[in-house]
Protein backbone atom coordinates (compact mmCIF):
# COMPACT_ATOMS: atom_id res chain seq x y z
CA UNK A 1 0.00 0.00 0.00
CA UNK A 2 0.77 3.17 -0.64
CA UNK A 3 0.07 6.31 2.10
CA UNK A 4 0.94 10.23 1.80
CA UNK A 5 2.03 11.53 5.49
CA UNK A 6 -0.03 13.21 7.38
CA UNK A 7 1.68 16.83 6.28
CA UNK A 8 0.49 16.36 2.80
CA UNK A 9 -2.48 18.14 2.27
CA UNK A 10 -2.24 19.90 -0.90
CA UNK A 11 -0.44 18.43 -4.43
CA UNK A 12 1.26 20.92 -6.48
CA UNK A 13 1.75 20.80 -10.47
CA UNK A 14 2.72 17.37 -11.54
CA UNK A 15 3.23 16.19 -7.60
CA UNK A 16 2.22 12.39 -8.66
CA UNK A 17 2.13 12.62 -12.16
CA UNK A 18 3.04 8.78 -13.23
CA UNK A 19 4.94 8.30 -9.67
CA UNK A 20 3.43 4.64 -9.09
CA UNK A 21 2.47 3.52 -12.50
CA UNK A 22 2.99 0.34 -13.24
CA UNK A 23 3.63 -0.85 -9.65
CA UNK A 24 1.61 -3.87 -10.17
CA UNK A 25 1.12 -4.83 -6.90
CA UNK A 26 0.33 -2.28 -5.31
CA UNK A 27 -3.58 -2.74 -3.34
CA UNK A 28 -4.21 0.07 -2.15
CA UNK A 29 -3.46 4.18 -1.63
CA UNK A 30 -4.29 6.06 1.24
CA UNK A 31 -4.62 9.90 -0.25
CA UNK A 32 -6.93 10.61 3.60
CA UNK A 33 -4.75 13.57 4.04
CA UNK A 34 -5.28 15.57 1.17
CA UNK A 35 -7.99 18.47 1.31
CA UNK A 36 -6.70 19.97 -1.76
CA UNK A 37 -5.45 18.91 -4.99
CA UNK A 38 -4.75 22.21 -6.49
CA UNK A 39 -1.67 21.33 -9.19
CA UNK A 40 -1.90 21.02 -12.90
CA UNK A 41 -1.54 17.24 -13.58
CA UNK A 42 -1.06 16.34 -9.92
CA UNK A 43 -2.44 12.98 -9.73
CA UNK A 44 -2.29 11.99 -13.81
CA UNK A 45 -1.75 8.96 -14.71
CA UNK A 46 -0.71 7.97 -10.84
CA UNK A 47 -2.07 5.19 -10.36
CA UNK A 48 -2.60 3.45 -14.07
CA UNK A 49 -2.27 -0.23 -14.90
CA UNK A 50 -1.94 -1.25 -11.44
CA UNK A 51 -4.35 -4.26 -12.07
CA UNK A 52 -4.17 -4.94 -8.28
CA UNK A 53 -5.61 -1.56 -7.02
CA UNK A 54 -8.72 -1.85 -5.38
CA UNK A 55 -8.83 0.82 -3.23
CA UNK A 56 -7.75 4.73 -2.86
CA UNK A 57 -8.87 7.11 0.02
CA UNK A 58 -9.43 10.68 -0.61
CA UNK A 59 -12.11 11.18 2.19
CA UNK A 60 -10.97 14.24 2.75
CA UNK A 61 -10.92 16.06 -0.33
CA UNK A 62 -12.73 19.08 -0.71
CA UNK A 63 -11.12 20.67 -3.30
CA UNK A 64 -9.93 20.17 -6.58
CA UNK A 65 -8.69 23.24 -8.67
CA UNK A 66 -6.09 22.10 -11.27
CA UNK A 67 -6.59 20.96 -14.92
CA UNK A 68 -6.08 17.47 -15.54
CA UNK A 69 -6.28 16.77 -11.90
CA UNK A 70 -7.52 13.32 -11.87
CA UNK A 71 -6.78 12.77 -15.51
CA UNK A 72 -6.62 8.86 -16.11
CA UNK A 73 -5.88 8.71 -12.15
CA UNK A 74 -6.52 5.11 -12.40
CA UNK A 75 -7.13 4.55 -16.14
CA UNK A 76 -6.94 0.32 -16.63
CA UNK A 77 -6.62 -0.53 -13.08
Amino acid sequence: SFTLPDTATDLGDYALYSALRKFGNLISADLSSLTTVSGNNALYQAFQENTSLSSVDLSNLTTISGSNTLSYVCYSC
